[in-house]
């Protein structure tokens, strides 16, 4: 977690199994996974992103603009 500029930045990583992007709005009933993430940042007036590749792992990073006046 970094605070960059008037943004919060939230970056998580693994090397786990990854998957191919582009697929991940595909939901199960019920579920909306990625799909849901990027709405929530998006009413924070902030960003998702999703970098993945099949057999090396994922990084996904948030960026929310950060309320000025909860910093005083």
């Amino acid at each position: 977690m970094d605070a960059a500029g008037d943004n919060l930045v939230v970056t998580i990583k693994d090397d786990g199994c990854g998957f191919v992007t582009g697929l991940q709005n595909l939901t199960d009933e019920g579920h909306f996974g990625i799909m849901g993430m990027r709405e929530r940042a998006r009413r924070l007036g902030g960003e998702l992103g999703i970098e993945s590749t099949p057999g090396q792992g994922t990084v996904v990073s948030l960026s929310v603009p950060l309320d000025k006046t909860l910093s005083s």
